[in-house]
C-alpha cells in the first residue's frame, strides 16, 4: 500500500521546494484531492494559524504544493486560501466538488429528570447505560437509523447514544422568516408580539386598549401602520393596536468605521429588530430573541470572528457558586446549532430550532434567529466559506455587528474581549 504523502528519500527536497503531484506518489490524472476526514486549514504552511475546516469527502483543487520539514513533508496550498498537510488528502480524477448533502436531523430535548444513553441494544437488554444524560440537554437524531423497539419501549439513536423516546420533547424549526428590503421599501410596517407570552394580540374598533376588540392577530404577523395616535397604531379601516405589541424595524445611520459599501449588521434590544445593510441601504428585517434578564447581549459595535454551520454550545453552571446567583444554576448542553456567527466571547448570532418566541428577549445572550433568517444571514456575512468549508475563521474582515438599546444608543467598537477599541 502506497502511502501518498512519503517522498522519495534519495530525492527529499529542502522545505519549501514546490511540488508536483508526481512527489507525493499521486497519478498524473489527479484532477482535485478528496479530504480524508476533517481537515484544519491553516494560514501558512506548517504551524500556521487554524482558519478554517473543510468536511470530509470535500473534493479540492489547489495553487500549489510545497515540501516541508515536519510530519505532513509536504503541504497544499487550497484553492481559494489556505493549507492543508497533504497527508490528509487523496488523490481523485474527478473534479472538485462538495460532499452530499447530510440526511435529515431530527431533534428532542431530554426531559426532566434526564435519560439513561445506551451504546448498542445489547445493553438497552442487560439495563447498563453508557451514561445518563441530564435536563437541559437538546440531542440529534440522525434520519438513517431505525428506531428500536425492546421490550415495549421504543428508542432512538441519539449524538448521546441510544435514548428511550419517552424520555424526549420533540422540536421542528420554526418556518418564520423577515422580509427583504430596498431602497424604496417602506419600513412603516411591524411584527405582533403579545405583551406576555401566549397571551391575545386584539385589535381595536379605535385609538384605545379598552375599545371594542374587532380580531386578533397571531404571533408575529406582519402588518402595516397607517399612522399612530398616542400609544395605538392604526393597521386598517377603523382597526388598532397597542404599538407595545408591535416590532417595529427602523432605518439608522452608518456608524463611523464602517464602509460606504461594506455588509454590516444593526440589532436593536429594545425592539427585537435585526436588520441587514450594505453602505447605508437596508436589504434585510426581522425579529429577533436576545439575551433575558441576568443574561443580556452586551452593547457594543463588533466584528464577527468566525461562524460554523452547525456546532455545540454548553455551559454547566457552577455548582460551588452562591446558592442565590441564578445564573450559577443554569446548565444546557445544546446539539447542532444551526448557522453560529460569533461576534464576541461567548455570544453569536445563531439559528434556533427549539423556540419559535423571536421578538422577545429569551436567550442566554446569544442574538437567536429563525433557521431560515441564521442561514439567511450566514450566506451574507463575512467571512466567506467556500463550499465544503466549516469552521471558518476571519481575519479582520469579519462583517461589523452593531447592538444598541435605549440605554445605549451610541454604542463603541470593541473587540472579541469586549474591550473598548481605539477609535
Amino acid at each position: 500500500m502506497t502511502t501518498l504523502w512519503a517522498l522519495p528519500a534519495a530525492a527529499a527536497p529542502e522545505a519549501g521546494t514546490t511540488l508536483a503531484v508526481a512527489d507525493l506518489g499521486w497519478p498524473a490524472t489527479t484532477a482535485a484531492a478528496t479530504v480524508r476526514t476533517r481537515v484544519p486549514v491553516l494560514d501558512t504552511a506548517e504551524r500556521g494559524k487554524q482558519i478554517a475546516v473543510v468536511a470530509p469527502g470535500t473534493r479540492v483543487t489547489w495553487r500549489r504544493i510545497v515540501a516541508s520539514s515536519d510530519a505532513c513533508k509536504a503541504w497544499i496550498e487550497l484553492e481559494p486560501r489556505g493549507w492543508a498537510c497533504a497527508k490528509d488528502l487523496a488523490p481523485t480524477d474527478k473534479p472538485a466538488a462538495i460532499p452530499a448533502p447530510p440526511p435529515p436531523v431530527r431533534w428532542a430535548d431530554v426531559r426532566k429528570d434526564g435519560a439513561d444513553a445506551f451504546e448498542t441494544a445489547e445493553d438497552i437488554r442487560a439495563a447498563a447505560p453508557a451514561k445518563h444524560v441530564d435536563d437541559k440537554t437538546y440531542v440529534a437524531i440522525k434520519g438513517k437509523t431505525k428506531p428500536l423497539r425492546i421490550d415495549g419501549v421504543t428508542y432512538v439513536r441519539t449524538d448521546q447514544g441510544w435514548i428511550a423516546t419517552g424520555d424526549l420533547s420533540w422540536y421542528a424549526p420554526s418556518d418564520f422568516a423577515g422580509i427583504e428590503l430596498t431602497p424604496t421599501t417602506s419600513l412603516e410596517v411591524g411584527w405582533a408580539v403579545a405583551k406576555k407570552p401566549g397571551a391575545k394580540i386584539a385589535v381595536h374598533a379605535a385609538a384605545d386598549p379598552a375599545a371594542r376588540k374587532v380580531r386578533e392577530l397571531k404571533p408575529r404577523d406582519l402588518v402595516s401602520i397607517l399612522e399612530t395616535s398616542g400609544e395605538m397604531a392604526r393597521i386598517g379601516d377603523q382597526e388598532w393596536v397597542e404599538l407595545v405589541e408591535l416590532r417595529k424595524p427602523a432605518r439608522t445611520p452608518r456608524p463611523d468605521g464602517i464602509g460606504a459599501a461594506e455588509h454590516w449588521i444593526d440589532v436593536d434590544l429594545d425592539q427585537q429588530i435585526l436588520i441587514t445593510y450594505e453602505g447605508d441601504t437596508a436589504v434585510f428585517a426581522t425579529v429577533i430573541s436576545s439575551g433575558r434578564k441576568l443574561w443580556e447581549t452586551p452593547t457594543g459595535i463588533y466584528r464577527i470572528t468566525g461562524k460554523e454551520p452547525k456546532s455545540r454550545m454548553q455551559y454547566q453552571g457552577r455548582p460551588d457558586a452562591d446558592p442565590d446567583d441564578e445564573r450559577a444554576k443554569e446548565a444546557w448542553n445544546v446539539a447542532d446549532v444551526p448557522y453560529s456567527m460569533r461576534f464576541r466571547k461567548n455570544f453569536a448570532l445563531h439559528g434556533t430550532y427549539w423556540h419559535d418566541g423571536f421578538g422577545r428577549a429569551r436567550s442566554h445572550g446569544c442574538v437567536n434567529l429563525s433557521t431560515a433568517d441564521a442561514k439567511r444571514v450566514y450566506d451574507w456575512v463575512s467571512p466567506t466559506a467556500p463550499a465544503g468549508w466549516t469552521a471558518v475563521e476571519a481575519t479582520d474582515d469579519g462583517t461589523p455587528v452593531r447592538v444598541h438599546s435605549r440605554r445605549d444608543p451610541a454604542p463603541v467598537w470593541r473587540d472579541y474581549d469586549g474591550k473598548l477599541l481605539a477609535p
